[in-house]
């Protein structure tokens, strides 16, 4: 799945490609793979939010980003 726009999505073709582990060539699972059709929908979707973001101070910007590592931390 590709996250665009605040929303998981499939590529715009449905392709995937396969990812193994490389030490044991195990598969472990099929993800998206996007194409510039998929690309272009992500850069309109960052031009969107860049205005609300930057209307951010930067302690308000810190703090999502903070936020994100915890929750990162959290889930490893």
């Amino acid at each position: 799945m590709l996250y665009i726009d605040g929303a998981f999505r499939e590529a715009a073709d449905s392709s995937t490609f396969a990812v193994a582990n490389p030490a044991s060539g195990e598969h472990i699972a099929d993800v998206a793979d996007g194409s510039s059709t998929d690309i272009e929908a992500a850069i309109a979707a960052a031009d969107r939010a860049f205005a609300g973001w930057a209307g951010l101070t930067a302690y308000q910007r810190s703090g999502y980003l903070q936020d994100a590592y915890r929750l990162m931390m959290e889930r490893q």
